[in-house]
């Protein structure tokens, strides 16, 4: 695969992290300050090695928060164990298409897909890689 397919995947994943952050706004009262109703998911490209997934506020009135890092040569996705560094743990990759649609499932705007502490993981990514060849079998 192509660096232009892990950008078009990278980028999805960007989609799916601000739609489910909408998603959550839609139940929120308009004064509760916790959740910016400007936030946006933008792909950075600046690292060496890695880019990264960026929580911001487009109308600039809050910092940037890294959400997670992906390996630009094997489209690994990992959490971030701070604003430049990756955690050593990967669970999905963009380039697998069951690992990426399973990716898209489990994105959180909390950054708990990737994260060490998700208890279980590797049995609900299986579980949800195979309901989804099931459904495509259908097809």
């Amino acid at each position: 695969m192509s660096e232009s397919d892990l950008n078009k995947y990278a980028l999805e994943l960007c989609e799916e992290l601000l739609k489910k952050y909408r998603k959550i706004l839609e139940g929120i009262d308009e004064g509760d300050t916790m959740y910016h109703p400007n936030k946006v998911y933008r792909l950075d490209k600046e690292l060496e090695k890695y880019w990264r997934i960026i929580e911001t506020e487009h109308d600039g009135t809050g910092g940037d928060f890294t959400h997670i890092f992906i390996d630009k040569e094997t489209g690994d996705i990992y959490g971030q164990d701070g604003a430049v560094t990756p955690t050593k743990t990967t669970r999905f990759n963009l380039l697998d298409s069951d690992s990426r649609n399973a990716a898209l499932h489990f994105a959180d705007i909390e950054g708990w897909f990737v994260s060490d502490e998700w208890e279980n993981a590797d049995e609900e990514i299986k579980k949800q890689i195979a309901i989804a060849k099931a459904l495509a079998s259908l097809e």
